[in-house]
């Protein structure tokens, strides 16, 4: 599974980062990405084209 999108805001939050995507569709998700704080240098910026993959049944969605 995947989704193109373009990031429009990151947020730091410990272990993980906080992405706001628009996706090419017009619609807006928030997904989050754990990373080492230690060994990982993970930066988006916005208007930056992401794709976003998942491993299937890993995911979880929230109503908004």
């Amino acid at each position: 599974h995947s989704l193109y999108g373009h990031v429009v805001e990151m947020v730091y939050k410990g272990m993980t980062v906080e992405l706001i995507i628009r996706l090419e569709s017009g619609k807006m998700i928030s997904i989050l990405q754990f990373f080492n704080e230690d060994a990982q240098d993970i930066h988006y910026d916005p208007g930056q084209p992401v794709f976003i993959s998942w491993y299937e049944g890993w995911e979880v969605l929230l109503k908004a």
